[in-house]
């Protein structure tokens, strides 16, 4: 018994250093998502198969990045996770010591989602360049394609059979088929769908190869199916801006006598074609159902605020102006500026909770403003985050956690910057640009609708694809990206 238990140890270990346990983790995704979804439909689930595979898999890697990769920028990466983390942990005990309500369970749920993005980012980093640049680097790639097929054949067999569960309760169409939130599952669908175009533009090197495609034609069905508006507006851009994205490949391609291994001209037909597909199917899906009637309603909050301001500049010559006590201006202040009915349409009310956080920060003591104020701030009554990533980790973390948590994406600005000067036309190439379209993508998603950086089952695509554009651009020997 004890030498099939230290040989399965020692397999993992193999499985570790050999990455292989990584890629089946990607795969793995749309399994625990599920899995996920029926503990909590069917057995109304707190802790959940998917939370506890995935905080598993966070553990093995922080011991991947501490003792089991070859990268050459392993001391760089170990030295900023223990500050990051030591960050992340003042922050905490601050909050425990000093925040008028602290859930230890909530906070501990919400602090361990969070730093799971910048761990697995991490861990996916030392993973690529530890590998051979040329020869494993697609793999992660088409994995990430893998698991949208699987997602999207999911959404497309729940449709056909009728056993898929409603995205919404109330008034609104949309199908998330086996999966439990629809957000994420939109965020997921409209972050890869750039990097499954990718993949179907390198395949289809001819017409016989046209049929890899269809991947293309099933995730981005089944993202418009869910019924998001961020879903559908994903995919009309990426659809649309791929034809662009193609002929700048072949421009940069003769200015910068390049090599390209793509269909440039067999590709363009094909996306134009999708353009024009997605533009005729657009008025009969949920997504645009939903968006319409979202659209209608900031035209009625348009009218309403015009017809207010109206009323209000008549009757304002006969009022006397009261002047505030400036205390209380500063902290009416946020308000003022976003009391707008058409904002809050836009917003989903986000921008009430947003108020409400940010006096909380204005009122917070120094240690909360450099640390953070945790789970859903300095809440009273009941707990609630404002639902847009990046105020959300700004108010939980403070100004030093923030800087700290945004440092992946500061790294990809200054490496990229600092390689322009040495790839030039090399950096504009679709292997990169479309990780970027994804990443873009993923910054917009998180900043407006959330469920994002600290959703892992999301933020696990945004690591991998971050982690895939910084080894891409990072210095290699022969300065040069393999298309």
């Amino acid at each position: 018994m004890m030498g099939e238990a230290m040989n399965k140890q020692l397999d993992l270990l193999n499985k570790l250093k050999n990455n292989d346990l990584f890629l089946i983790f990607i795969i793995l995704q749309p399994i625990l998502d599920v899995l996920t979804a029926l503990s909590i439909y069917y057995f109304q689930a707190s802790i959940t198969i998917g939370l506890l595979v995935r905080m598993a898999f966070m553990l093995i890697s922080i011991v991947y990045i501490f003792f089991l990769n070859n990268s050459k920028y392993k001391k760089l990466i170990t030295g900023y996770l223990i500050v990051f983390l030591t960050i992340v942990g003042v922050g905490f005990l601050t909050n425990y010591f000093i925040k008028p309500n602290f859930s230890l369970f909530s906070e501990l749920q919400y602090t361990t989602k969070s730093v799971y993005f910048v761990i697995m980012f991490l861990s996916y980093l030392l993973v690529l360049t530890s590998l051979n640049y040329s020869s494993k680097m697609d793999r992660y790639q088409a994995f990430i394609v893998y698991s949208m097929v699987i997602v999207g054949v999911v959404l497309l067999f729940t449709l056909l059979t009728g056993t898929g569960f409603d995205t919404y309760k109330y008034n609104k169409a949309g199908n998330k088929g086996w999966f439990y939130s629809g957000n994420e599952l939109s965020a997921i669908l409209s972050i890869c769908f750039p990097m499954v175009v990718l993949f179907a533009v390198k395949k289809s090197t001819s017409l016989k190869k046209a049929y890899f495609w269809i991947p293309v034609l099933v995730v981005g069905f089944a993202a418009i199916m869910v019924g998001t508006k961020v879903g559908h507006l994903a995919i009309i851009l990426v659809c649309a801006l791929t034809p662009i994205l193609l002929g700048l490949e072949l421009l940069v391609k003769k200015l910068g006598k390049l090599s390209s291994s793509i269909n440039i001209k067999l590709n363009l037909i094909i996306s134009i074609g999708i353009v024009a597909a997605v533009a005729l199917i657009t008025p009969v899906t949920p997504a645009f159902t939903n968006t319409s009637g979202h659209y209608s309603s900031v035209a009625e909050e348009i009218a309403e605020e015009s017809s207010e301001t109206e009323v209000e500049e008549e009757g304002s010559g006969s009022e006397d102006k009261v002047e505030e006590p400036e205390k209380e201006e500063k902290e009416n202040f946020t308000a003022k500026l976003l009391d707008n009915k058409v904002l809050s349409v836009l917003l989903s009310s986000r921008d009430k909770y947003f108020i409400k956080l940010n006096n909380d920060f204005i009122e917070a003591p120094a240690q909360q403003k450099m640390f953070g104020m945790g789970y859903a701030g300095n809440w009273e009554k009941a707990p609630k985050l404002i639902e847009m990533d990046f105020f959300d980790l700004f108010y939980s973390f403070g100004i030093i956690g923030f800087a700290a948590f945004m440092l992946p994406f500061i790294s990809i600005l200054l490496v990229a910057m600092k390689q322009l000067l040495n790839l030039k036309l090399q950096l504009i190439r679709l292997n990169v640009l479309f990780p970027l379209m994804s990443i873009a993508l993923a910054v917009g998603i998180a900043f407006l609708a959330g469920h994002v950086l600290y959703a892992p089952a999301v933020s696990i695509y945004v690591s991998v694809i971050l982690a895939i554009i910084l080894a891409q651009i990072m210095p290699k020997g022969n300065n040069r990206l393999e298309i």
